[in-house]
This record gives structure tokens, C-alpha cells and sequence, in this order.
């Protein structure tokens, strides 16, 4: 049975949940990695992710144990070493990795005042957020725990991945105030710099 919950605040990265783009599997998806400091208390993801395999194990999971299962919740420190020169934003971290088809809808994006945004330059790969996710249990190709994205809300501002910086940052750099309805232009960053996925 899927279970959907709110996470704690985490910082986004690899965000595409304006506009859905192919994936290393070939899919085209609504995809976010959602990054969370070790000290954060993450209790809640981990008993989700705990009563789906007790109610899975008997029917999707039967034959499989925990550790064999291909989890959407992954120990950062790990997937560092793989490509430690790619991947420096994951140490010190759990991520989850969560997608969406686009034939069941976008997910929601919202800004810091709960507003529903569409621009890259308000909300993108850095910035810390909240997110509403879905998760559920499969046995197909694979066997394990996957993960839907429905929504995401900013917290507040981060560090661009890849060397550019936020637009508050830019704002603030200038005196200026953002206009409303008019996009903020920041400096350009290649936002596979930050290694993730």
C-alpha cells in the first residue's frame, strides 16, 4: 500500500519539476533529489519506508531481504565515494531520489509564501524546500521501494550547485527588489556540476 507524507526540510537538487525530462532509464519524468543533513530527524521517512516492507514482505518483497531492495532513500556518504570528484554535495547527507510521469500531472512548485511559481529563478537545484511525496512498493524489472514527487515548497535560499547564486542573492548584491510577474536573471550554472544522479 502507498503511503504519502510531508518530509522535513531538505535541500533540492537536480530539480526538474517545472518541466519533465528524460532520465537515465529513458523515461520522461518530473524528477527532484531531496537532501537531508544526517542530523535531521528523518524518523518519519524511515517508518514509512519500515511498514511497507513489513506489508510487502509476504507478497512484492517474498524472497527478498531489506538490504537487497533498490530503495528511492539512499545514505549520501556512500553514494560519494562512488565519484567523490562529482558528488561533494552528498557527503554528511541521506537523499531520496523521487520522480513523476507527467501523464499523472506536474507536481506543485510553490514558493516561500505558499504561491504557486513556474520560474527557476524563485525556486531551483540548491534552495532548501519541503516536499510532499508518495511512496510505494514494486516488483517488476527491479524489486523495491520507489517514490513519487506531488509537491514542493521552498524554505528559504540556498547555494546554487555548479557556481551561481540565488536570486535573493543577486537582489541583494544590487539593492534592488524583485518586480513582480518579472523573471530575475541570475549568472549561468551548469547545474550537472553538481554531481547528482
Amino acid at each position: 500500500m502507498a503511503k504519502t507524507l510531508t518530509t522535513p526540510e531538505g535541500r533540492l537538487s537536480y530539480m526538474k519539476l517545472y518541466h519533465p525530462e528524460e532520465n537515465l532509464q529513458h523515461k520522461i519524468v518530473y524528477s527532484t533529489n531531496i537532501l537531508f543533513p544526517k542530523e535531521a530527524d528523518i524518523s518519519g521517512i524511515k517508518k514509512v519506508l519500515a511498514e511497507i516492507f513489513e506489508e510487502e514482505k509476504d507478497r512484492k518483497f517474498k524472497g527478498y531481504s531489506n538490504n537487497k531492495l533498490s530503495l528511492c532513500f539512499k545514505d549520501g556518504d556512500e553514494y560519494y565515494q562512488e565519484k567523490p570528484e562529482k558528488r561533494e554535495a552528498y557527503i554528511g547527507t541521506y537523499f531520496i531520489t523521487a520522480s513523476k510521469d507527467p501523464k499523472k500531472g506536474a507536481p506543485q512548485v510553490l514558493d516561500e509564501n505558499g504561491m504557486a511559481t513556474d520560474n527557476p529563478a524563485v525556486f531551483d537545484s540548491g534552495d532548501w524546500g519541503i516536499c510532499r511525496l508518495n511512496f510505494w512498493a514494486y516488483n517488476n524489472v527491479n524489486v523495491g521501494i520507489g517514490c513519487t514527487v506531488l509537491g514542493a515548497r521552498k524554505t528559504r535560499a540556498g547555494e546554487r550547485f555548479g557556481g551561481g547564486e540565488s536570486a535573493d542573492d543577486t537582489l541583494d548584491a544590487l539593492g534592488g527588489m524583485a518586480v513582480p510577474g518579472k523573471e530575475v536573471n541570475t549568472p549561468d550554472y551548469d547545474d550537472d556540476d553538481d554531481g547528482l544522479i
